[in-house]
C-alpha cells in the first residue's frame, strides 16, 4: 500500500518523509514500521476529523 501511495515521488528517507495515520494500535504502527514509515496513532474520533496534518497535530496536542 505504501509503495503504491508514494509511487512517482522522490522519497529519500521513508522514516522522515512518509507518515501513516491510523486508529488501530495492533495493526497500524507495525504496518508502517514494515515499510519504514513513521506513524501517528489516533485514539479519538474527534482528532480524525482534521482537514490537514497541521490541524491534526494541533488537535492531538490540545
Amino acid at each position: 500500500m505504501f509503495s503504491r501511495a508514494v509511487a512517482g515521488l522522490n522519497i529519500k528517507d521513508r522514516k522522515e518523509e512518509v507518515i501513516h495515520i491510523g486508529d488501530n494500535p495492533l495493526v497500524d504502527p507495525p504496518f508502517a514500521g514494515i515499510y519504514g514509515a513513521s506513524s501517528i496513532l489516533i485514539a479519538e474520533i474527534r482528532a480524525a476529523d482534521a482537514a490537514s496534518i497541521p490541524e491534526l497535530l494541533e488537535k492531538l496536542n490540545s
